[in-house]
């Protein structure tokens, strides 16, 4: 039993498919919303509502920068403090009585 893949099947679908446009490139054309004839509503349309979506990307990923940014100074400036613990050492020879504490850095 010989077994065919997708693509030999689908084969002469697609070449069927070729043939029809090329047989037929008027209907292939794009009207003119598609190709952008200028001066008409829709085109002025379209071109808003991408500008408009552009923006709001810009402000999406401005925000997520600007959060960053923010997190990164956020752990900067918590970076950069001093964590003092004080550690008391009793000297050898010495009474425990008398503590000397020293700052130790962590």
């Amino acid at each position: 039993m010989r077994t065919t893949s997708p693509l030999h099947r689908a084969l002469p679908l697609m070449i069927l498919a070729c043939a029809l446009v090329l047989a037929l490139p008027g209907a292939a054309s794009a009207c003119p919303v598609c190709y952008g004839a200028p001066g008409t509503q829709v085109t002025e349309a379209i071109d808003t509502a991408v500008l408009f979506m552009l923006g709001i990307i810009m402000v999406m990923m401005g925000s997520a920068g600007a959060f960053m940014w923010h997190l990164r100074t956020k752990a900067f400036s918590s970076a950069g403090a001093v964590h003092t613990t004080y550690v008391a050492s009793v000297p050898a020879g010495s009474d425990a009585t008398t503590l000397k504490a020293t700052p130790h850095r962590s």
